[in-house]
């Protein structure tokens, strides 16, 4: 058998930026639309490069809770698990602002990164740096290298168990404007590092590398390639690969459910449900309604590991979900435009 078990409305213009932690009154225009009481549904986070939006939608009624407006274009998300501060990340001019995810209010600037946290801990963030990987402070700016590793330029896409213990990243290049390269790098392998130990390595991968992700057991990572290649690694002392699979399409996004033993894999054209270590068997798969020229283009994706209901958003600006042990996915909201990155908040 397949597939997992079930078991405010603001608008916000930011166009200066901080040094403190603390709110900065006069940097921000705020104009009330709407005000929402809290409910007991998580609620999706949703960049919106076109406009220069992020939206909150709460996934019980599909409404649109919060907005905020940037003057860059916002292209990546992070949150700390006592929801208290929203990192929006904006690649093209470098940058990452550090929110109030309600008010809006901005709290510091950084240079562009996306942190992830372990566990509950909204204290620390984790992030690749200059010779490895380090652990920074979230109310402050002191900083710990955890792991050494000689390359981190173009840390991409990152991901942490919630122990703390196994960080892995891979490495993409993405042109930003008036800085494109004449000879871009391209990056084959995933470093995998064990933070418990201040020790890294390099995995290297049947392609170019575009997607990670790790088990929260602290049993397997996964990584993707541009390929369509599905690369399965032990996380122990000596990393190691244990299986790889063919998609027909590159991965858009992948996640662990909190057992760790069901992967979720989203392609452009659907989902697939994979069970861990064994990836090369018969996948569960899952597509959302085609439109009217007969296709549907994923572009973003997130799982809610906690009810194992999996969250998508299309090309033509759908979002959708699908619950666990379905093979169809309900329309939740409509966004007006492609995202490109979801990320889930649960109350």
């Amino acid at each position: 058998m397949y597939g997992p078990d079930a078991k405010v409305r603001e608008k916000n213009h930011i166009f200066d930026t901080g040094v403190s932690m603390r709110p900065r009154q006069g940097f921000l225009g705020v104009l009330v639309l709407l005000v929402c009481s809290s409910t007991a549904a998580p609620a999706v986070w949703i960049a919106l490069p076109d406009s220069h939006r992020v939206l909150a939608v709460d996934t019980a009624s599909g409404e649109v809770l919060v907005e905020h407006s940037f003057d860059a274009a916002p292209t990546r998300l992070a949150l700390t698990p006592n929801g208290m501060y929203l990192y929006v990340a904006c690649h093209d001019d470098g940058q990452t602002y550090v929110i109030d995810p309600e008010g809006g209010a901005l709290y510091k600037r950084l240079p562009y990164v996306v942190p992830v946290f372990a566990g509950a801990d909204s204290v620390h963030y984790y992030a690749p740096g200059l010779g490895g990987v380090y652990r920074n402070e979230v109310d402050g700016y002191n900083s710990k290298q955890l792991a050494y590793l000689p390359d981190t330029q173009f840390s991409y896409d990152y991901a942490l168990t919630p122990d703390g213990r196994w960080f892995t990243y891979i490495q993409r290049y993405l042109p930003r404007p008036g800085r494109e390269l004449a000879e871009p790098p391209t990056y084959r392998r995933i470093a995998v590092c064990d933070l418990d130990n201040e020790s890294g390595t390099y995995l290297e991968l049947p392609g170019e590398a575009l997607r990670a992700a790790v088990s929260p057991t602290g049993e397997y990572g996964v990584a993707a390639t541009l390929e369509g290649g599905l690369v399965l690694f032990t996380l122990a002392a000596a990393p190691a690969v244990a299986a790889q699979i063919e998609l027909p399409e590159p991965a858009v996004e992948l996640s662990f459910g909190n057992d760790g033993v069901w992967l979720y894999c989203l392609l452009p054209g659907e989902l697939r449900v994979l069970g861990a270590p064994n990836i090369e068997d018969e996948p569960v798969v899952c597509a959302p309604p085609v439109d009217a020229a007969g296709e549907t283009e994923l572009v973003a994706g997130v799982l809610d590991p906690d009810s194992a209901i999996y969250y998508a958003a299309d090309a033509d600006g759908r979002l959708w979900l699908r619950r666990p042990d379905s093979f169809e996915f309900e329309l939740l909201s409509e966004l007006g435009e492609a995202p490109a990155e979801l990320i889930l908040q649960n109350n």
